[in-house]
């Protein structure tokens, strides 16, 4: 009940305005013990020499950490610096404000016991917390302190301080061991961004924890102890709005851009233009990439070790809105762990200088890149962004840094509602990095424009979507992001995920608003564990959580239990469940989304698609081993001779017509393909990798003559007609002629015999099923195709057309060699 009606977040706020509006606006008179307070504390630490503080490692890269020990001590000095996105009342507010809910749960989870407040006036509070160090044998620690505020003269700083202090409420306390405390905090305002205030604030504090516990020990909590500032950071993060006034304010400056260019600017730009050109003529090679709607593509160029990469995409934005994302270099969507600095100087409105300095893993220097940065508009109405390593005299090279190289040319062309992106880029580590590794990188680096894509389509809201946005989405919410590194503890990696995206991406935040069973029904769906799921027989509008929960269960099961692949399976699972009917009729983005996903996860577990292709090869593979240890057999028996040469041109007829199959899909794709095509049909393995095809969902491409299940038909036709059935008759005529003249059959040649009905059953069932469960063929062909009723127990039935076409095949090839005894050619 208290969940179902809470307001913490309210309730903080709340009382954190009303302090705010004190010390904006309210005079304080300070007595003479809270002066000499604040003069001692910041005589203490704020006399500290910058030069003596030793940087630290940040886990957040917006918050520098630095440590020192002071003279006399033997506790270290700990100090953090940070900027706020908020002014400096509302910031002190949020740190004064100690007994606020949100507080009060941090302090919890952190080992907290006991938590008090004693209000002085305004301006002074007595606090007293105890935690727990959860060390067997250590008693809990108790910090009793004075807390004092106050602006400077001019009202542009404020200074927090807190120092240990005797009160009589909090004394006495046998079962905890008194500890020490001294802290002070600057809040400095600082020029606004976007036109958000801003606030500098620098948190310095000496702890001292008493006891036997090392000062060492407590030193390497330093770290952690400091990380209060990265929460406060992250409690007024503004960088989305900040980002977004920066975009809206360099696309104005695009659409208004009419200078003239400089012949080096000019020049500078048709390089570019040549290296997308050059790449076009380059043999390249494939690379996998995040999202399936981006190709990405890797080449070399004579005589160059380091590879050129490109990457091609479509993006849901203006062309004017993908070019102000990629001038908007210094936003704080790209600030990541490693970034040591990044800076840019600019020339004018088309021409920039960028500095960016990275931290490389051990044993590796960091590198920095240096380049010049220059846009243009074509007369095809086409934008060009070209980027070329430059040396620069206010970057200079510097002692333990390596100068690395980075080269990009970027082409934007409007394609129907939204922008093409051609992305070309090589990279160059410098050093002693090989040229190998640094190729690596390729495809982590060509990420950027899928990035890019998912930055813009968080932006549409839900009254735009369509069927490309729930593509979009469902590929998302099956990629890997930050939040899974950081979720709450028993969640998983995919409802971390999940909740992220619902609370980050406008479309899906009003989605989930409208049908509050989505989320339960993506996060299950997502998780991706084989569950037969439960019946839901509700309409669409009497849909709870917790049947999303229920329904997005049996997608999985649905997906392993389906020999067509993803797209058959989401048909099947939207069928089962008559809320989902609905909801597919009504909303054209839901049921791709669901195959995106569906996609992604039969990828990542493949159920579906590894019993294909192990099934498929292995029948395929053991067949042919069987016919050519028959074939040997035959022709070291004395009197079996002739008939191993039949059974030899039905296996060359066989590779003979998937080899022709494999020349009609692949003549006008590269030769490498057709090379690799060929390779898998002589070793045997054809019919299963065009099985793992089909079930993995894939498409037929621009090259292919026909799509892969037709492929699959051809083939498995073409193996059934040319050597199992033809094969099937022969052996049992040898069979039955060996029985009749020497009373006796090999094991080989019954094992053979058997394998090829059992090849022979599969082919055939994998065929009539993919075939009849095709959604085209069963939406244009209703009265041919659906003999496999919907809800059916896939397995068992697929199991028993194996067997009824084995048997039949049996059956005729026995009745067929029975014939050629009798009645002999």
């Amino acid at each position: 009940m208290r969940e179902r009606f809470q307001r913490d977040d309210e309730v903080d706020e709340d009382e954190q305005h009303e302090l705010a509006a004190v010390i904006r606006e309210e005079p304080q008179v300070y007595e003479a013990e809270e002066e000499q307070l604040l003069t001692r504390v910041q005589d203490k630490l704020g006399g500290l020499k910058a030069e003596d503080f030793k940087e630290l490692d940040s886990p957040d890269q917006n918050v520098k950490m630095h440590s020192v020990y002071k003279e006399g001590s033997s506790s270290i000095v700990l100090t953090a610096t940070t900027v706020i996105d908020a002014p400096i009342e509302e910031v002190a507010a949020w740190d004064l404000v100690r007994m606020s809910r949100e507080s009060m749960k941090g302090h919890v989870a952190f080992g907290g016991l006991d938590r008090d407040l004693v209000k002085i006036n305004d301006h002074h509070d007595v606090f007293h917390v105890v935690y727990d160090l959860s060390i067997p044998g250590f008693l809990p620690r108790q910090f009793v302190s004075m807390v004092v505020w106050k602006w400077d003269d001019d009202k542009q700083n404020l200074t927090t301080v807190v120092d240990d202090v005797e009160n009589a409420a909090f004394s006495g306390r046998k079962e905890y061991l008194r500890s020490s405390s001294t802290a002070m905090m600057k809040f400095k305002q600082v020029a606004e961004v976007g036109q958000i205030l801003q606030t500098r604030v620098t948190w310095t504090q000496q702890l001292d924890l008493g006891g036997v516990i090392p000062k060492w020990v407590q030193n390497l909590q330093g770290v952690t102890t400091l990380m209060y500032l990265s929460n406060m950071r992250k409690r007024f993060d503004k960088s989305a709005e900040i980002d977004a006034a920066s975009l809206a304010r360099l696309g104005s400056m695009i659409r208004a851009h009419e200078g003239e260019y400089t012949e080096v600017e000019n020049l500078h730009i048709d390089t570019g233009k040549d290296r997308l050109k050059m790449f076009e003529r380059m043999k390249t090679k494939n690379l996998k990439t995040e999202s399936p709607s981006t190709e990405a593509k890797v080449a070399f160029e004579d005589n160059d070790s380091h590879a050129w990469g490109r990457a091609t995409t479509t993006v849901r934005a203006e062309p004017t809105e993908v070019l102000a994302y990629v001038l908007d270099y210094l936003k704080r969507a790209d600030h990541g762990v490693d970034r040591v600095e990044k800076s840019m100087k600019v020339a004018n409105d088309r021409n920039h200088e960028l500095y960016d300095q990275t931290k490389l893993p051990a044993p590796f220097k960091n590198r920095d890149f240096c380049s010049r940065q220059v846009w243009r508009k074509e007369a095809d109405d086409s934008l060009m962004v070209v980027a070329t390593p430059m040396e620069s005299e206010e970057h200079p090279k510097l002692p333990n840094v390596v100068r690395g190289r980075f080269s990009l040319a970027m082409k934007l062309i409007k394609e129907g509602e939204g922008t093409k992106v051609e992305y070309l880029i090589q990279l160059d580590f410098g050093g002693r990095v090989p040229a190998q590794v640094t190729n690596s990188y390729m495809s982590s680096s060509l990420a950027y424009v899928t990035k890019m894509k998912r930055h813009f389509q968080k932006k549409r809201g839900f009254e735009v979507w369509a069927a490309e946005d729930g593509r979009l989405v469902g590929d998302a919410l099956c990629t890997r992001t930050g939040a899974e590194e950081h979720r709450d503890k028993d969640e998983t990696a995919a409802a971390a995920r999940v909740r992220e995206m619902f609370g980050s991406y406008a479309g899906l935040k009003e989605a989930g608003k409208r049908f509050v069973f989505l989320p339960q029904l993506v996060t299950a769906a997502a998780e991706n564990s084989l569950s037969l799921g439960a019946d839901v027989k509700k309409r669409l509008d009497q849909l709870e959580e917790a049947d999303g929960w229920k329904i997005g269960q049996a997608l999985a099961s649905t997906l392993a239990g389906t020999k067509m692949g993803p797209v058959v399976a989401v048909d099947r699972w939207i069928k089962r469940y008559p809320a989902l009917v609905e909801m597919d009729k009504q909303e054209k983005w839901f049921r791709p989304m669901i195959e995106a996903m569906a996609r992604r996860l039969v990828d990542e577990v493949g159920w579906a698609a590894k019993r294909r292709l192990f099934v498929g090869a292995a029948l395929s593979m053991v067949d042919m081993v069987t016919d050519v240890q028959v074939i040997v057999e035959y022709l070291n028996t004395p009197g079996k001779e002739a008939y191993a040469y039949p059974l030899m041109g039905m296996v060359g007829t066989c590779l003979f017509i998937q080899l022709l199959v494999v020349f009609i899909q692949t003549r006008k794709a590269p030769k490498a393909k057709m090379v690799k095509e060929v390779l898998i049909v002589l070793s045997g393995l054809k019919p299963g990798f065009d099985a793992y095809e089909v079930a993995k969902g894939a498409e037929q491409s621009a090259s292919a003559a026909f799509d892969p299940a037709m492929e699959l038909a051809i083939t498995k036709g073409g193996e059934m007609v040319a050597e199992s059935i033809p094969g099937c008759i022969l052996q049992f005529y040898v069979l039955l002629k060996t029985l009749k003249d020497v009373h006796g059959a090999s094991k080989s040649s019954i094992t053979s015999l058997l394998i090829s009905a059992l090849s022979t059953g599969y082919s055939s069932a994998t065929i009539t099923w993919d075939f009849d469960t095709g959604i085209n063929r069963r939406r244009d062909e209703p009265e041919f195709y659906g003999m496999i009723p919907d809800g059916v127990r896939g397995n068992v039935v697929f199991l028993c057309m194996i067997l009824n076409s084995a048997m039949l095949l049996l059956v005729r090839s026995l009745s067929y060699a029975m014939l050629m005894l009798v009645n002999p050619v």
